[in-house]
């Protein structure tokens, strides 16, 4: 197993997912890119910016809270199934397990 990393920019006001392909893994952490004018919001593909899990930007040399997912009884987590949402030109930093 090896660790990847992607970055996504979103680019509109819809729910975007992490990937556009289907990318099979152990693990997941998603961050707030420092830049960003506001929150990201992440869940399913109904995700919306009042319904999920908000991702705070950092402030000022803090890290911003992370959301995780870590799969378990041999399961993977596939990340063109987990959804984003936010303002246009904001992203997330991805760090994952390849499965």
């Amino acid at each position: 197993m090896s660790l990847e990393y992607l970055e996504k920019v979103l680019a509109g006001a819809t729910a975007e997912p992490l990937s556009a392909t289907s990318i099979k893994c152990s693990q997941v952490i998603v961050q707030a890119k420092r830049a960003n004018g506001g929150l990201c919001t992440v869940g399913t593909s109904a995700v919306v910016a009042t319904k999920g899990y908000e991702i705070m930007k950092p402030v000022a040399n803090l890290f911003s809270p992370e959301f995780r997912i870590e799969a378990e009884g041999g399961n993977a987590i596939d990340l063109s199934l987990i959804y984003l949402i936010g303002t246009q030109g904001d992203g997330v930093n991805i760090l994952y397990e390849i499965y």
